[in-house]
């Protein structure tokens, strides 16, 4: 089999421009100890530590391709009530801009974790966000800024988090876009069930996971090689990678291409589909072989779920570094 040239694709890849489209989302990240049912109350007793920020949302995908590529570029809503922007911008490299429109009466989109730190354990989740769709008024704004500068990129990533920025007229937009489009629509405990992929109908590449194809079918017990072919068959999907975990992934072109997983003890797994989908939609846009590509988004997210959370982008050295260790991709 043809061997993976590391060193050729990061050339490849370099000079590719990226157009990212999606909600910005803040994770936050609280630390705490568990000190045991309340006496008083039948809750949880916990000691704080301590906290930290990371970039989450579309900016995961966009700081993991800001690793690889010269020029990546951002399109997203922020709150109006608490922008964060400082922040946000603070986090950024020089090579990504972030340009956002404003939502109205909602916030910036934040997701607060509370973790015991000793095993990772997240203890639950609080959410600061205004799910309602966008007007068509915002909706077109934004297309018109996106025809602007779309023929300066090479390919457009769709990160589709369910939070109300991809109304049904973005969603229409994209659907019959003659850019290279990639497609990250993603089930989220706020969303379940309400952001099928199904809602798209066309894309040059999808990702998805195991939750997400089941959904349309309403079904915990389908064949996932077969399902995501019929999933293919009845939309206008070039290529999909379906991601399964410990199980591996599929990714179907011309045929199903098989992978298994690398991972044993993920220290944790969020943020893990953002980083397969943005590295590897740039082997498909490059038409690298089928195999190659369900190989490397296993190398992807086997390094990707070392990391907590979005705190680190995937490096150039940690891929080669994972590559080294599991003898190439032959």
């Amino acid at each position: 089999m043809e061997n993976f040239n590391y060193d050729l694709f990061c050339e490849k890849v370099k000079k590719l421009k990226v157009l990212l489209i999606g909600e910005t989302i803040i994770d936050e990240y609280v630390f705490v100890t568990a000190k045991g049912r309340a006496t008083k109350d039948p809750i949880l007793s916990t000691g704080y530590i301590s906290d930290e920020r990371y970039l989450g949302g579309v900016l995961a995908p966009a700081r993991h391709l800001s690793e690889f590529i010269d020029e990546v570029h951002v399109i997203s809503i922020l709150g109006e009530l608490n922008t964060n922007s400082e922040f946000i911008l603070s986090q950024l490299k020089s090579n990504i801009t972030f340009e956002y429109f404003i939502k109205p009466d909602s916030p910036t989109i934040i997701k607060k974790r509370y973790i015991e730190p000793a095993h990772y354990q997240k203890l639950f989740k609080i959410e600061y966000l205004n799910d309602e769709v966008i007007s068509d008024d915002l909706s077109y704004k934004i297309i018109d800024r996106i025809e602007e500068i779309k023929d300066d990129y090479d390919l457009i990533l769709i990160n589709d988090f369910g939070h109300g920025l991809f109304s049904d007229v973005l969603v229409d937009y994209f659907s019959k876009s003659n850019k290279f489009i990639a497609l990250n629509v993603q089930t989220n405990s706020s969303n379940y069930g309400y952001n099928p992929i199904t809602k798209y109908n066309a894309a040059d590449f999808v990702s998805m996971n195991k939750t997400e194809l089941q959904l349309p079918y309403h079904s915990k017990n389908i064949n996932y090689q077969d399902a995501v072919k019929k999933i293919r068959e009845k939309s206008k999907f070039k290529e999909i990678l379906l991601t399964l975990g410990k199980d591996g992934c599929i990714f179907l072109r011309d045929k199903a291409y098989n992978s298994k997983s690398l991972v044993s003890n993920p220290i944790d797994t969020i943020g893990a589909g953002d980083a397969v989908f943005s590295l590897t939609s740039l082997l498909s846009f490059l038409k690298y072989e089928g195999y190659l590509i369900s190989k490397f988004a296993n190398i992807v997210g086997a390094v990707a779920v070392e990391i907590l959370g979005n705190k680190q982008s995937i490096t150039k050295q940690a891929l080669l570094k994972y590559i080294g260790q599991t003898n190439g991709m032959d």
